[in-house]
This record gives C-alpha cells, structure tokens and sequence, in this order.
C-alpha cells in the first residue's frame, strides 16, 4: 500500500507512488468510457427498444467473455482459435459485434421499417458503443495491471 504523510490508499494496494498515478489516470478514462456507454444506450433505447436490446446483450456478453478469458491471463498468452494477443482478443470481438449491429439493424430496416435514418444514426451509435467496450476493457487490463 503506498501512504505519503496522511495520505492512505485504502481500496487498492500499489507498489508506488508512480503506479498509484497510472492507475488514477487509468481509472478516470474507465469512468469516461462508462459515461459515454451510458448516453449511448440512452440514445439507442429512445431510437428503437429491440435495437437496445440487442446491443445490451452483445456489451454483457462481451463483457463476460472478457472476464473470463482476457482480463487475468498473462501478457505473453494467446486466446482463442486464432491465438490471439489479448488486446487483438478484444479487438476483433469487438468488431465482430459491431457487424452483429449492422446486421441486426439490416434486418430491421427490412422486416420492421425502422427507417434508414435511424437505423443510419442507431450504425453510428453502435460503432461508438463498441469503441468505447474497447477501450474499458484495455483500462481493465491497465488497472488489474497496476492494482495488483
């Protein structure tokens, strides 16, 4: 634990100061990324509910793949099929989701008439959804990292 004067650290323990400061930085990119997930789901359930739905199932399902294969492995491991890096795990599952997106909203604009406005800015709203997965599942990494 690293205590300077009457400055104690209770909730993690760090090596040192320094990681102390990484891991800050770290932490308040993670809440940023939680902020613009929250807007962006807001936005999304007010264009289309079953769209919300999907992307909701895709970010919790991400999310525990990610925990349990990607966040505590090693640097050096490869995961999956492909063999991949964990950054590149993260990467790719990522991008594979923002296709399931756009497919699910292809249909949608096919069987439901959802507009193509709509499903256009719902695209938009979804790449920015899966962005923002990606880069708190790398500040995850970053804070398991330095936490420890």
């Amino acid at each position: 634990m690293w205590v300077n004067s009457n400055n104690t650290v209770e909730a993690f323990k760090v090596k040192s100061k320094s990681s102390f400061e990484k891991l800050h930085g770290h932490i308040a990119k993670l809440m940023s990324e939680i902020y613009l997930l929250i807007i962006s789901m807001l936005l999304t359930i007010i264009v289309d509910p079953y769209t919300f739905l999907f992307v909701v199932f895709l970010v919790v399902g991400n999310y525990l793949v990610f925990v349990k294969k990607v966040f505590y492995v090693k640097e050096h491991d490869r995961i999956g099929i492909l063999r991949l890096h964990r950054k590149q795990y993260i990467e790719y599952l990522s991008s594979v989701s923002f296709i399931a997106i756009f497919a699910m909203l292809a249909l949608q604009v096919e069987i439901n008439n959802i507009g193509v406005f709509n499903a256009l800015f719902l695209l938009l709203i979804g790449r920015m959804i899966f962005q923002s997965v990606q880069r708190f599942s790398m500040e995850n990494i970053y804070i398991i990292l330095h936490a420890k």
